[in-house]
């Protein structure tokens, strides 16, 4: 059943969509996207037909309600956590579960820095469980006593390499406890976004007298750097906001994704988060041809030489250009609200 729905990877699309010089050939692409694109519902629900767990089954397990577990396996998951425990209860894989949050729900990918993914990498390695949310409150709280135990002259010099946790998680037997993982490493699992974050501020400061009328931008700024700091990931959307207002190019954009950990830019159908993003990605490469590109990854612009003309309107920058077609295409996103 499910290799009649294994179809050209998004890379396939990008590439099409590269190619595509005017709007009506982006159209005519997307018109031919593969309709046997791999839904999320399609995609879970057969993994827990082979595993025999049925929704009343997921409601149990994930202690959520039956009509809420209903709605996770019809739509990707509002919450990063619930895809997880998901991925847990069917036993994926941590590669396989990375691409369902970067595929479907455009979420970060497991991040092994992060203490609270590195708790899941460790479930996921060990082949899931039955009670994703309680065995990862357990480990939680293994982690929490781990760490007041830690004598701080023990602790490295440096920042431990991303590369070293995920190769004791993977080497890490089926009968090693996650307690005597933490106890052996005798590590701080860091916030995995402070790079982002800098990358992030440095931009803001920068720009800030070009975003300061936009209230609803500024506060979803303050709002995101705070739940970063909590080691909670940001939300793709907001990210590919910050991108648009700040004039990113499509190479801007795709670094600022990658430090959040997540896929660059992506085509898709799937949804109509993917359409969107579709969009953002072929009116990116539009903008490259009217806008020049410095080395930080912006578009520079100025309103002798470099505007685009479109319906009677005159666009001096990327961002007004691109809200601009946005508008016509995707009144209701809340993207808008954040352009």
């Amino acid at each position: 059943m499910g290799n009649n729905h294994t179809n050209r990877d998004t890379r396939f699309y990008n590439e099409q969509i590269i190619n595509c010089h005017t709007e009506d050939e982006y159209n005519m692409v997307m018109s031919n996207f593969d309709k046997n694109c791999l839904d999320w519902n399609i995609y879970i629900n057969e993994k827990l037909m082979l595993k025999g767990i049925s929704k009343k089954d997921v409601s149990n397990s994930l202690n959520v309600s039956y009509n809420t577990a209903s709605k996770m396996l019809e739509e990707v998951p509002a919450k990063r956590e619930n895809l997880l425990m998901l991925a847990a209860l069917v036993g994926l894989s941590i590669e396989e579960t990375n691409n369902a949050l970067t595929r479907f729900g455009r979420y970060s990918a497991l991040y092994a820095k992060d203490y609270k993914d590195f708790i899941w990498m460790f479930i996921l390695n060990n082949g899931g469980c039955d009670n994703p949310r309680r065995l990862h409150l357990k480990y939680q709280q293994e982690y929490d006593e781990a760490l007041s135990e830690i004598d701080p002259s023990n602790l490295p010099s440096g920042p431990i390499p991303t590369g070293y946790l995920e190769n004791l998680i993977v080497n890490s037997g089926e009968e090693t406890s996650f307690k005597n993982i933490i106890k052996g490493v005798e590590i701080v699992l860091d916030s995995g976004y402070d790079t982002l974050q800098d990358y992030m501020c440095a931009f803001i400061d920068d720009s800030i007298v070009t975003v300061s009328n936009n209230k609803a931008f500024i506060q979803k700024y303050y709002y995101q750097t705070e739940k970063m700091s909590e080691n909670t990931p940001p939300d793709r959307m907001f990210l590919l906001a910050f991108g648009l207002n700040l004039n990113l190019t499509e190479q801007g954009v795709n670094h600022l994704l990658s430090l959040a950990h997540m896929a660059p830019l992506c085509s898709g159908e799937c949804n109509e988060f993917s359409k969107l993003e579709s969009y953002i990605f072929f009116l990116l490469r539009m903008c490259a041809s009217s806008f020049e590109c410095n080395t930080l990854g912006a578009f520079e612009y100025d309103k002798k030489n470099r505007f685009v003309k479109e319906d009677g309107e005159v666009f001096y920058t990327p961002h007004d250009y691109i809200k601009y077609k946005l508008k016509k295409e995707y009144i209701n996103s809340e993207l808008l609200a954040l352009l």
